[in-house]
């Protein structure tokens, strides 16, 4: 893909992931649903139980299928336990699925699912043909070396041009 390609992808990425916060600060986008079509609902109070630890993901990334088999197997959560109380996870699990890449009113989800098999069940959005197909120029060898560490620390590489809106002291 050719660096112009790669910066529209980028641009596209910016005006799709609503929902990403990291530590206690939100990203641009997330904005109430009557703001603009197609952009994801405020993220859920209880996502910050999520952000602890790593970025909230876009949850137009990924289809509902697989945000569902991500929270039924949270014990095992990429090789860590995430604890989230019965109302958390039903709060958490309505956003996801209300803004999921095949949820009815995701302005471009199609293209995040694109390549997917209907029976398939993608849990890392890493590995989604989408993904792969908007990094493929990007040489991730050596990247455990490096301070973006993760192919997974979408800010690691893009946070600089995605703008911060406080959301409270971390």
């Amino acid at each position: 893909m050719g660096y112009a390609r790669f910066l529209i992808a980028i641009g596209i990425f910016g005006l799709l992931t609503g929902g990403m916060v990291t530590g206690t600060r939100y990203l641009a986008a997330q904005r109430p649903a009557n703001a603009g079509a197609g952009l994801p609902d405020p993220v859920p109070r209880a996502m910050s139980e999520c952000a602890a630890c790593h970025m909230l993901f876009p949850p137009q990334f990924l289809p509902r299928r697989s945000w569902t088999a991500l929270l039924a197997k949270l014990d095992d959560h990429f090789g860590e336990i995430a604890t989230v109380t019965d109302a958390q996870k039903t709060e958490i699990a309505a956003y996801l699925a209300a803004n999921a890449a095949d949820a009815p009113r995701t302005v471009g989800g199609a293209q995040f699912t694109r390549g997917i098999a209907a029976d398939a069940v993608p849990l890392r959005i890493t590995e989604t043909p989408w993904w792969t197909g908007i990094h493929e120029a990007v040489n991730f060898a050596g990247l455990r070396a490096t301070p973006v560490k993760s192919a997974s620390n979408c800010l690691g590489c893009h946070g600089g041009s995605i703008r911060e809106v406080s959301g409270g002291a971390e």
